[in-house]
């Protein structure tokens, strides 16, 4: 699922900012893992803030940009509005990481692998690249150098990415993209089994697909509209909240409101592959629009069930 919007003004132009992460199965590469057992580690400096339940493992590069740098050392202070903002105590343990846009693609399909490689087998990753890559993945190595964060649910670490001398955002465009991963991070470990119907729904699509058989078309669609409701409610929330805080908490954002109505136009412009990411952000926010956001009334919509009929 992508995380789209667009970001105000630099220099006199719009951009968009792609935030990725995104479950469908990507062949992995030899990827750099920053924290697993058994992966190559980074040689970087680690610091470790303990910031209520939660520990966060902080992974920096020697060359991490000053926004990144300004970000990180307002952590505890986004930490403790996304708590108070969503409800939901942080607990655990998280990784956050600051890699290089190739270093994030290879911890992207990373994550997607290890989202998968327990549902196939090994010489099924050919076949599912080559239906879902054309449509998924281009897009996302189309956007890759305006990606800005990642939360990867199955490592469970959180990519800022290092643009180094071709960053244009502002720290407060850094600060707000952490902010909204870190809400999807509070998502994972207050209700997995939504994160788990994600991954089913696209598992089960994925099968389908892989029998080529025409009569699976009605059930594909079924279940690509199911992840869509369910991807929707989980983007939707984390973009409302920022719709409605940011030009309080990121005052210096390029865009303090989420362009909502750009964003709705610009759609009419992208590619298909990540106009279906963009409307995930669209009909996510337009149901928090109207419905409550935070604990213990949010809770509800994050039972599977209930947002597979809420969110068409």
């Amino acid at each position: 699922a992508f995380e789209t919007s667009l970001q105000g003004r630099h220099h006199g132009q719009h951009r968009i900012v792609a935030v990725l992460h995104s479950q469908v199965l990507l062949h992995a590469r030899s990827a750099k893992s920053c924290w697993e057992p058994g992966h190559e580690v980074y040689r970087t400096a680690t610091i470790t803030q303990n910031i209520g339940k939660a520990e966060f493992i902080i992974h920096s590069t020697h060359t991490t940009s000053p926004q990144i740098k300004d970000a990180l050392s307002d952590l505890p202070r986004i930490a403790k509005l996304v708590e108070k903002d969503t409800g939901w105590k942080l607990s655990g343990r998280l990784h956050i990481c600051t890699p290089d846009v190739d270093a994030l693609m290879n911890k992207i399909d990373s994550e997607r692998a290890a989202t998968f490689n327990i549902h196939f087998k090994t010489e099924d990753f050919a076949k599912i690249r080559e239906i879902f890559d054309k449509e998924d993945l281009d897009a996302v190595r189309a956007q890759m150098n305006l990606v800005e964060a990642v939360y990867m649910p199955h490592l469970k670490e959180l990519c800022l990415a290092d643009h180094g001398v071709n960053a244009i955002g502002t720290s407060d465009d850094v600060k707000s993209s952490l902010y909204h991963e870190l809400v999807h991070y509070l998502q994972d470990t207050h209700h997995p089994e939504f994160m788990a119907a994600i991954d089913q729904a696209k598992v089960i699509s994925m099968r389908l697909n892989l029998e080529n058989d025409k009569k699976n078309a009605k059930l594909i669609k079924i279940m690509e509209n199911r992840v869509l409701s369910l991807q929707s409610m989980a983007e939707g929330q984390p973009t409302r909240l920022q719709q409605i805080h940011d030009k309080d908490y990121f005052p210096n954002k390029g865009n303090k409101d989420g362009n909502y109505k750009a964003l709705k136009i610009v759609t009419t412009l992208l590619p298909f592959g990540l106009l279906k990411k963009v409307n995930q952000y669209i009909k996510g926010v337009d149901f928090f629009k109207v419905h409550p956001v935070s604990a213990p009334a949010v809770d509800q919509f994050f039972n599977p069930r209930f947002a597979e009929t809420a969110i068409k």
